[in-house]
C-alpha cells in the first residue's frame, strides 16, 4: 500500500501518526503495524488497548481508541521505519500507510559576504546564505526594502545568493531563512554602506546571474563575472591584476 500520510518525527521527542480514519464513525478494531511483515505495534479490540505488543515500542505508545491517531514518544532512529494502520468500524475495513521518516531539527543557517564593492555613488554586496540541511528551502528578507535586490541560484540550484544595492551611506539587515515545514531558522547581517576611497577609476563591472541577466557599471579598477560565483579572494586576485 502507498504512503498515505507522511509525518516527519525528531529524534527525542513526540510524534502522533494519524490514521486518517472518519471521526464520525465509532471504531470497532485498530491495529497499527510496522515491518513488511506487519508486527503488531499497537491494537484494540473488544474494547481493549494494547500498546505493549512489540519491545522497541514498549512504554512509549499511546493509541487513541477514538480517532485511531497513535502516538510515539521519546522518538529514536531506529523509529524511522513505515507504518500501517488498519480499521474496522460498523461499515467497512480501511487500511493507511504513514511514512515516518526521523529529521533531525534545522539547523541555523550562516550568511557570509561574497563581496562588496563601492559603484556609482553606492555599494553592491554579494551575500550566500548557506545551510547543512540539503532538503532545506533558503529564502531572503531585507529590512528595510531595496529597490535593487537580485536572489539567483547558487552552482547546487538553490537560491542562497543575494545582490543587492546600497546607496552611499545607507545601512540595511539581510535575513536568510530556512525552512522545511513545519520549522524555519533564519541568520542576519547588517551591511553599511561606507564612504567610498579616494582613489576611484573606472572599470568594467559584470556581473552574470542565474537568470541570465547582466549588469555593466563603472566600478574602482574591479572586474568580477559572478557565473561562476568568485570568492572574495578570488575578486581580490582580479583587483590586483587590473592595470
Amino acid at each position: 500500500i502507498a504512503c498515505v500520510f507522511l509525518v516527519v518525527a525528531y529524534q527525542g521527542e513526540a510524534v502522533t501518526l494519524s490514521s486518517g480514519g472518519d471521526p464520525s464513525r465509532e471504531l470497532a478494531s485498530i491495529k497499527w503495524y510496522v515491518f513488511s511483515n506487519q508486527t503488531w505495534i499497537a491494537t484494540f479490540h473488544g474494547g481493549k488497548i494494547n500498546t505493549e505488543r512489540f519491545y522497541l515500542f514498549r512504554g512509549r505508545l499511546t493509541l487513541n481508541a477514538s480517532s485511531g491517531d497513535l502516538t510515539i514518544r521519546n522518538v529514536s532512529r531506529r523509529d524511522a521505519v513505515d507504518f500501517s494502520v488498519e480499521l474496522v468500524d460498523t461499515e467497512k475495513r480501511s487500511l493507511t500507510a504513514v511514512c515516518c521518516p526521523l529529521s533531525g531539527h534545522l539547523q541555523i543557517p550562516s550568511i557570509r559576504t561574497l563581496f562588496s564593492v563601492h559603484l556609482d555613488g553606492g555599494c553592491w554586496v554579494g551575500l550566500d546564505c548557506l545551510s547543512p540541511d540539503l532538503d532545506a528551502n533558503l529564502s531572503w528578507t531585507l529590512e528595510p526594502p531595496l529597490p535593487t535586490a537580485y536572489a539567483m541560484a547558487d552552482p547546487s540550484g538553490k537560491g542562497g545568493v543575494l545582490l543587492a544595492s546600497l546607496a552611499s551611506r545607507d545601512t540595511a539587515h539581510f535575513t536568510c531563512t530556512s525552512s522545511r515545514k513545519p520549522e524555519n531558522v533564519s541568520d542576519s547581517i547588517r551591511v553599511a554602506c561606507k564612504a567610498p576611497p579616494t582613489d576611484t577609476a573606472d572599470a568594467v563591472y559584470t556581473s552574470r546571474f542565474g537568470n541570465g541577466a547582466q549588469l555593466s557599471r563603472s566600478l574602482s579598477r574591479i572586474t568580477i563575472r559572478m557565473w561562476p560565483l568568485l570568492s572574495l579572494d578570488d575578486i581580490q586576485r582580479n583587483a590586483g591584476a587590473q592595470p
